[in-house]
């Protein structure tokens, strides 16, 4: 039975509404060049009305203007490159801006920022395409200025008491690297990978004040599909990531899902069974280093997930025909003769 706890209860509308106008500009040149030029400005306007809390009303406006360009080149149908320029915003949600007080854990006070601004990003990528035969490959590069980074800060306060809040901590530059692609042996197996890296470096300022610490993250996937059959199908994907933020570093080990599809009663029953973590726990572990403190936490996931699922298909399914136009003609010409 759940008991309501008024004390550390709170009750509030939040409105956030956002008007964008955008323009943009097509320029097709000689050898296949192209250019695009756009931009769109936004305005936010985002209001807390606390009904019942430990918090006042706050309210908090904004504009921004948003350029992108793009240089693009065809070589072939299958293979392109593009250089990227782009403004981007990374708004700040209704958790991270709540400014009501969690005290419900005494030695860790929470608490969000309604003067939070956005992050503004101004995003450098170059691209390159490939798609030949069986397999494709994609892979990018790219530069980042990011500024008013928000992210959660912790704070020892004395007594043994921390507090939790959002903060625009600082400007950072990232640098990145990412690839993907895949390959199809036959018309029943295909394989797909990606792998990224990016290196997040932050002001000397930054560093000396707050102990922010540079760097890198790190993601790796592989997935595949197998179907013996028009009716079987063998799926699974495996991921590895490895996430750094300004005050330390969470780290998690392989995550793994494996699934099979069968269709029944000429492909209207769908039965699909799938299996999640079947072979390691999930493990995370984090560390963060203030200016007085340091905190290593581990915790462990011993769950092994085994998800069915049954689906039934109630609408009449509809072959398409493989003829093609000139062959349906002659056939409707000789029935008519």
């Amino acid at each position: 039975m759940m008991v309501p706890n008024d004390a550390l209860s709170n009750d509030f509308w939040f409105y956030q509404q956002v008007f964008t106008v955008r323009a943009g500009l097509n320029f097709k040149l000689p050898n296949e060049w192209r250019i695009n030029l756009g931009a769109q400005a936004e305005f936010t306007d985002m209001y807390f009305d606390i009904v019942k809390g430990n918090a006042t009303n706050t309210a908090n406006k904004y504009w921004n203007v948003l350029p992108n360009a793009t240089i693009r080149k065809e070589f072939s149908k299958s293979m392109n490159t593009a250089l990227v320029y782009r403004a981007t915003i990374r708004r700040p949600g209704i958790g991270e801006l709540n400014p009501n007080i969690d005290y419900s854990d005494p030695y860790n006070i929470r608490y969000g920022n309604p003067y939070l601004l956005p992050s503004l990003a101004d995003n450098i990528d170059w691209n390159f395409s490939l798609i030949k035969g069986k397999y494709y490959i994609n892979s990018s590069l790219g530069y980042n200025r990011i500024k008013n980074v928000f992210n959660t800060i912790r704070n020892l306060i004395g007594g043994g008491v921390t507090t939790i809040t959002w903060l625009n901590i600082a400007d950072r530059q990232e640098y990145e690297a990412s690839a993907w692609g895949g390959y199809t042996f036959n018309k029943r197996f295909r394989m797909n990978m990606s792998v990224g890296y990016t290196f997040n470096q932050y002001d000397e300022a930054e560093k000396k004040l707050y102990r922010y610490r540079d760097g890198g993250t790190f993601y790796t996937t592989l997935n595949y599909n197998y179907s013996p059959s028009s009716v079987l199908t063998f799926e699974g994907n495996a991921r590895f990531s490895s996430f750094a933020d300004p005050q330390g570093r969470s780290r998690s080990n392989l995550s793994t899902n494996l699934g099979v599809q069968h269709k029944f009663m000429d492909r209207r029953l769908i039965v699909s069974l799938n299996l999640i973590d079947p072979f390691t726990p999930q493990r995370f572990l984090t560390y963060t280093y203030g200016a007085n403190f340091n905190v290593e936490s581990f915790s462990s996931t011993n769950t092994r997930n085994i998800r069915l699922s049954i689906a039934y298909q109630l609408n009449r399914m509809v072959q398409k025909s493989s003829l093609n136009d000139k062959q349906k003609k002659a056939i409707l010409d000789k029935i008519k003769k």
